[in-house]
């Protein structure tokens, strides 16, 4: 075997050699000269947008401010008296939207899966579904039934053509649609646990809508919207309340999440800190749902310790609040940018003591609060420079436990030096395997 050149390739050949006897020259399958790729095909979309009854002129290219305001007024006369306004509000929307492009505090998640089953028979097998914000501005719901999906290869061998890739897919099925709204969807949360047919919540800037969806055999005419022209489906979204923010203190929704232990119970905190605790009562035989508010709280009952003035307001301005379940069915952790408060709801509400996560004087955000998904007496709490695992200790009924005090402390912290300015960051949890994180 002779040393290899220092010329030769170390990554394979290009393709099959042939070699000319008229010109005298080597020609290969792949030209080695050729600096262009290959590019692959653009993605197929599987989640279809609903057909718009009416686009505003505004939305349409134009060259300048001015003669989108006049093309609109074109359309709708009824607006003309207001045109010459339209160019001023026309520039503080963008602002407002370029501010909130790369991060909006009051939006919340917008994907959440689930599942329905077919309402009047207990043997249907219940079927996997994903809801997502569609349309324009984001303000039509969307539900899809999720099916697995198969891809193989045609030129394998016969005894190879078994080997194949499985995954999930949107491509089957007419999905369901909803929409009452003008206004985009700002949050979209199905209920956790093992319930055949969970419950959903998706939360508006005014209000927050609470669905109980199922499956249909025959597809259904689908709610009338004002705005869009929806087709029908066999995913019926099934409102059933809606908690307006006159409900809630008058004050915009800023997070909404269900108990994960008891998915008929779901918890709402507004932009101030004020949470509430609504009951799903009835609608086990019939449409007969009703919402009764069973708990009332807030963050600022807790707060003994004065804080700076130009911090609170900074936190007022930002709107973000979290609501989530840790521990029991009757332990509620609520937090805003500057305090974390744990809650037991269990005859009567009762303030477990709690961590102070954030210095009084110092410049820290609370950025994201998470529940630890394999153990619920667990939840991580992200800051502007560290990471918190924190251990909620629930009070129990067992008198051997009588002694041990409840409250949440904190296990473990971590600085993770990401930067004190970005607020963006969020966490991500997930179980890597079945036995643990």
């Amino acid at each position: 075997m002779t040393d290899p050149s220092p010329n030769h390739l170390n990554f394979g050949h290009f393709g099959t050699a042939n070699y000319d006897l008229d010109n005298s020259e080597w020609a290969f399958s792949r030209d080695p000269f050729r600096k262009k790729l290959n590019l692959l095909g653009p993605w197929r979309i599987t989640s279809s947008v609903a057909t718009q009854c009416l686009t505003p002129s505004l939305l349409r290219p134009a060259r300048n401010v001015q003669q989108a305001a006049r093309e609109l007024a074109r359309d709708y006369a009824h607006i003309a008296p207001a045109v010459e306004q339209l160019p001023e509000l026309e520039t503080i929307s963008a602002a407002a939207t370029s501010a909130t492009a790369s991060y909006d505090a009051t939006s919340g998640c917008l994907l959440s899966f689930g599942s329905i089953t077919c309402r009047g028979h207990s043997d249907h097998r219940p079927k996997f579904i994903v809801a997502t914000p569609v349309g324009e501005v984001g303000n039509i719901l969307q539900l899809q039934v999720v099916e697995k999906e198969r891809h193989g290869w045609d030129d394998l061998q016969a005894s190879d053509r078994g080997v194949c890739l499985e995954g999930p897919s949107l491509t089957s099925g007419d999905p369901g649609y909803w929409n009452e709204d003008a206004a985009p969807i700002r949050q979209i949360c199905f209920a956790e646990g093992d319930e055949r047919s969970t419950f959903l919540a998706v939360r508006f800037p005014n209000r927050t809508v609470v669905f109980h969806p199922t499956y249909v055999h025959k597809a259904k005419v689908a709610n009338h919207s004002k705005y869009f022209d929806l087709p029908p489906s066999r995913i019926d979204p099934s409102p059933i309340h809606s908690i307006s923010v006159e409900d809630t203190g008058g004050i915009p929704h800023a997070d909404v999440s269900f108990n994960a232990e008891y998915q008929r119970q779901l918890g709402v905190v507004n932009e101030q800190g004020h949470w509430f605790i609504w009951d799903i009562d009835d609608g086990y035989r019939a449409d007969n749902y009703k919402l009764t508010c069973s708990v009332v709280g807030s963050i600022s009952q807790t707060d003994v310790e004065s804080e700076p003035s130009a911090q609170s307001s900074q936190t007022k301005e930002d709107g973000w609040a979290r609501i989530l379940w840790c521990g029991d069915a009757n332990t509620v952790v609520v937090a805003n940018r500057r305090r974390v408060c744990v809650f037991n709801v269990k005859g009567g509400l009762t303030t477990l003591k709690s961590p102070r996560v954030i210095p009084e004087r110092s410049a820290d955000w609370i950025l994201d609060v998470r529940r630890h998904p394999s153990n619920k007496n667990h939840f991580f709490l992200l800051t502007s420079t560290r990471l918190f695992l924190v251990a909620v200790t629930c009070p129990s009924d067992d008198p051997e436990f009588a002694h041990v005090e409840p409250a949440a402390a904190v296990l473990l912290s971590w600085t993770h030096y990401r930067g004190i300015d970005d607020i963006t960051l969020q966490l991500c949890v997930h179980i890597a395997s079945e036995q643990g994180m």
